[in-house]
């Protein structure tokens, strides 16, 4: 694939009032030219350039008719699904009124606007309110939810106004992930440990949240495709309504056992077993609740990574291409190097332990969520195994 795109950042100029030009995909963009995201009048992330490439990839393949973007800052994401995304009429929204302006100018930059209009063949709005506020009044096919910090003051309007997709972002990983669980459980409900598949059971805690809290609605989530990427995590479902698409769904959120010892992990209701079934040795952890089923629906992340290879979106293909690969594995990935040192030696080269349990006629990829991570359908003690047969013990 050529780099093109966000990932090849490419133009940039100096611009007036402490402004720049940027370009991302074939959308230019005028943004704060600040030291941080922070510091601007206006939001601005230049590291989720990729998440922008992603969803520009994910929208293609899902198709939206109408898109909502209740928090935009500059309106990088809205405008891009403007312009790159035919046939999506797209609603921007801030309650900042520079923010509108932001979106306003950057719209009219990229000929979607001619004053207040949009221009014949494209469909874009830039409403100034509370994203709240908006999201209680009007209904999308697509709500995409992208704060700083967690989504989750948004979540409850967010699943009822989206018709038919929901997008969340979370940039507070390790409120979700076990590094501080007195946030986890106070935000998601969920009681969260520290372990070597963290990345995993934050986006899954996050999902299983989501899935709860759109349940009260009679409204059914279920994953298409997700990332762990630069600090943040990020989740596209597909909705549906009625009570026994909601109890489906809710059936695939459920608690996990896991051994700090060995590694070992099994989904459990009723709290942890008193021992770990492999190892024998006490102090298994509950983590949960959290999602439990799949987290990738397969045609949809083919088809991203369709879209990435032809628009030439280096970094979205590259992790799509990952993602394409695991997504009909189960849950739950294994960390290579914590199942190496649980056996005492140091690890192998990674593609050499998946292929010799591929010999096994097991399937086993790499994981996006880690660079030492696989995904496997071996049972834990065939993992186990395979790892001593090379390291010399059988």
């Amino acid at each position: 694939m050529s780099q093109r795109g966000s990932d090849g950042l490419l133009a940039e100029r100096e611009g007036g009032f402490g402004e720049k030009e940027i370009v991302e995909g074939v959308t230019r963009l005028l943004v704060p030219n600040v030291p941080s995201p922070q510091d601007g009048d206006v939001f601005y992330n230049p590291v989720q350039s990729l998440s922008r490439d992603f969803s520009i990839c994910v929208y293609s393949a899902m198709r939206p008719r109408t898109f909502c973007d209740p928090l935009s800052g500059t309106g990088a994401r809205g405008i891009r699904i403007a312009k790159e995304v035919p046939e999506i009429a797209v609603t921007c929204a801030d309650r900042n009124e520079r923010a509108c302006d932001s979106i306003r100018g950057n719209a009219h930059l990229n000929d979607l606007l001619v004053g207040e209009r949009a221009v014949e063949g494209s469909s874009i709005e830039v409403v100034r309110e509370n994203a709240n506020a908006l999201l209680s009044k009007r209904c999308w096919d697509a709500v995409d939810i992208d704060p700083f910090g967690s989504p989750v003051p948004f979540l409850d309007l967010a699943a009822q106004s989206a018709g038919k997709f929901l997008a969340i972002t979370a940039t507070d990983p390790a409120a979700l992930c076990g590094v501080y669980p007195r946030v986890s459980f106070r935000k998601y409900l969920s009681r969260t440990v520290k372990t070597e598949f963290y990345h995993e059971v934050g986006i899954r805690v996050l999902a299983g949240f989501a899935v709860r809290m759109a349940a009260k609605y009679e409204c059914a989530l279920r994953p298409l495709v997700c990332h762990s990427s630069n600090h943040y995590y990020r989740v596209y479902f597909e909705k549906k309504r009625g009570a026994s698409r909601t109890d489906n769904s809710l059936s695939q959120v459920g608690f996990l056992s896991w051994c700090p010892e060995c590694t070992f992990r099994s989904e459990t209701a009723g709290g942890p077993p008193e021992k770990c079934p492999f190892c024998g040795t006490g102090g298994m952890k509950e983590i949960g609740p959290l999602y439990v089923g799949p987290l990738f629906d397969s045609a949809v992340c083919e088809e991203a990574l369709s879209q990435a290879e032809k628009r030439g979106f280096l970094g979205a293909g590259i992790l799509l291409s990952k993602i394409a690969k695991e997504a009909q594995l189960p849950a739950f990935h294994y960390d290579h190097h914590a199942l190496s040192s649980y056996g005492g030696f140091g690890p192998e080269k990674l593609e050499r332990f998946l292929s010799r349990l591929r010999g096994e006629g097991k399937l086993a990829e790499r994981t996006h969520f880690s660079e030492t991570g696989f995904r496997t359908d071996a049972d834990f003690g065939t993992v186990v195994r395979c790892l001593r047969g090379g390291n010399g013990e059988e």
